[in-house]
């Protein structure tokens, strides 16, 4: 209680763009993130298919439009190996479609 107010307690709560989890798991976190990355992939769709662009062009694209939102503030996550697959997967599947 604050101030005599019932105070919600959240599992999830989102807090300057990360999620918070009430044990601390980064999991909810990651995969949010990980969409977010994908959802700017899919709508930079018409700059991968282009062939007017080099691939040069897209993947500096990609390092600077894409590959920042999902990463951001990762240095507070604790990765086990599973996430690291994830972020693996969601650096290579945007590569594979500009090739």
């Amino acid at each position: 209680m604050i101030d005599n107010q019932t105070v919600e307690v959240m599992d999830i709560f989102p807090y300057l763009g990360s999620l918070i989890t009430n044990d601390a798991e980064c999991t909810a976190d990651i995969r949010a993130r990980l969409n977010k990355g994908q959802s700017i992939v899919s709508s930079l769709r018409r700059i991968w298919k282009s062939h007017d662009i080099t691939i040069d062009t897209k993947v500096r694209l990609l390092k600077t439009l894409v590959w920042p939102a999902p990463t951001y503030r990762c240095e507070n996550w604790t990765l086990k190996r599973s996430h690291e697959d994830r972020l693996e997967a969601c650096e290579m599947k945007p590569l594979r479609q500009i090739l």
